[in-house]
């Protein structure tokens, strides 16, 4: 049960410093000439203020007796009458005390804690019991209501009964609300999740509240069959869909926290209602451990790939280098301004490949043949140009065939040969503009296609060069 000072109810405390006591309990003149209208003796003067600034400050009225000493004291001095305990005691006891009462209600204009008041706490409460669950908070707004409507707060206890009966108001009608949601043949089902098995002395309850378990494929294989066994319940539409969440959360903990036995001597419609949002909170959570099972054993294997990949660039940095090795070679070739026959070139060049099959295999899995012309092409690939990206991630395993649109231009036919690999380097038919270039592309640890042939006409990335120099139809 909360205390006044867990609330929002004005108290006193107990050791007030001396600028708190000037700042808030220091009587104005006004207030003085009011006192003055309604009190004849010093005595009655300096209690009557103290029962007006606590009032000012609290939003109720106190006893006397029952404030610290410091408070009647700093007044009484501040307005020159001696102080003394007694005359507090029999201030208390003086009918005077009502009569001064009625006339500072007036003053501070607020109403007194009638049954009005009550009422009008009690709304407040029962409005805030359908979006909130602790008492706390459901006592705080009933106090902030009154004192808006400048109304006397009630005793604490009193709020505290209140509150509570508002709480268990409200809960009741939504436990209605959720109850005739609930089609007869899911309570049924319900009911049934109680029932303990005499052999293994357990319940499907208790594999409702039962946690995930390790990260194993045995637990996500059995998580599934649990989502499968949960929506095996049949909820034709979610009973808790005009329900706060706040409400649904707090049913679903209470719920968690019970074993069997417990739920089954609750009774009706709570007893419903919680097994309902067990079922919905089992449900999400389950979800969400099968996901988290995914997205780490995922991660797991994107690590162990990763570390493989990793490793396989490394071993194969050297073919790599020997690759770039052989095209320089292949480019003094074929750029040999002393040797004018194309059938020696050629002939120069397949020796290259032939001294090194083992590369021509490894390239095929890692090499591109772009043929580029200075006229306009038409890309068509081995399989539908919707499936290459040309990006750092991401790379085509066979090469792209390229034809141009008008094919009266070619000379002889430029086909890729064996595992991708061209023919001529080069060509050109006589007497004609157009120009055809074979450039081999690596992909670097960085995850860029570098061409191995630049000369200001072709960018230096395959990404660029496919969406800059190619006008392509997307064919298979």
């Amino acid at each position: 049960m909360p205390t006044p000072q867990e609330t929002a109810y004005p108290t006193l405390r107990s050791q007030i410093s001396k600028r708190t006591l000037g700042d808030v309990y220091s009587p104005n003149a006004l207030e003085v000439s009011f006192v003055e209208k309604h009190s004849r003796t010093p005595q009655y003067r300096a209690c009557m203020l103290t029962l007006l600034k606590c009032a000012q400050r609290l939003g109720y009225f106190v006893f006397l007796m029952g404030l610290p000493g410091c408070i009647p004291k700093h007044i009484a001095e501040h307005i020159g009458c001696p102080y003394t305990p007694k005359m507090l005691r029999k201030y208390d006891n003086a009918r005077i005390r009502t009569d001064h009462i009625k006339k500072i209600r007036s003053y501070l204009n607020i109403k007194p804690a009638d049954e009005t008041a009550r009422s009008k706490a009690r709304e407040a409460m029962e409005n805030a019991a359908r979006t909130k669950e602790d008492i706390v908070d459901i006592l705080n707004v009933g106090v902030e209501e009154l004192v808006h409507l400048r109304y006397e707060l009630p005793k604490f206890n009193h709020l505290l009964r209140i509150s509570y009966e508002a709480r268990k108001k409200t809960n009741d009608e939504i436990y209605a609300v959720v109850f005739g949601a609930i089609p007869e043949t899911t309570r049924n089902q319900l009911e049934n999740l109680l029932k303990t098995d005499p052999e293994t002395k357990r319940s499907p309850w208790d594999q409702l509240r039962q946690d995930p378990g390790k990260l194993t494929l045995k637990e996500i294989n059995a998580a599934i069959e649990r989502l499968q066994w949960i929506r095996s319940i049949d909820f034709p539409f979610d009973p808790f869909a005009s329900i706060p969440y706040v409400k649904f959360r707090h049913f679903a903990m209470e719920a968690k926290s019970l074993n069997a036995n417990r739920v089954d001597s609750i009774a009706f419609p709570k007893k419903s209602v919680l097994l309902a949002a067990m079922v919905k909170s089992a449900l999400a959570r389950t979800i969400d451990d099968i996901v988290l099972m995914v997205i780490k054993k995922i991660r797991k294997i994107h690590y162990a790939g990763k570390v493989r990949l990793d490793n396989y660039l490394e071993e194969n940095k050297g073919n790599t280098d020997r690759i770039v090795t052989n095209y320089m070679t292949i480019h003094d070739y074929a750029y040999d301004k002393n040797e004018k026959d194309l059938e020696k070139k050629l002939a120069a060049i397949r020796k290259i490949f032939d001294k090194s099959p083992e590369l021509v295999e490894f390239s095929t899995q890692h090499a591109v043949i772009i043929i580029v012309s200075c006229g306009r092409y038409s890309a068509t690939p081995a399989l539908p140009f919707s499936k290459y990206y040309f990006n750092r991630n991401s790379y085509p395993r066979v090469p792209i065939k390229l034809y141009p649109r008008r094919s009266g231009l070619l000379g002889p036919t430029i086909k890729p040969e064996v595992n991708g690999f061209p023919g001529p380097l080069w060509t050109q038919k006589p007497g004609n503009s157009t120009q055809w270039m074979i450039f081999l592309g690596f992909r670097t640890n960085g995850g860029i296609w570098s061409l191995a042939k630049n000369d200001g006409i072709v960018p230096r990335t395959l990404s660029t060069v496919i969406s800059s120099r190619f006008a392509c139809s997307r064919s298979s």
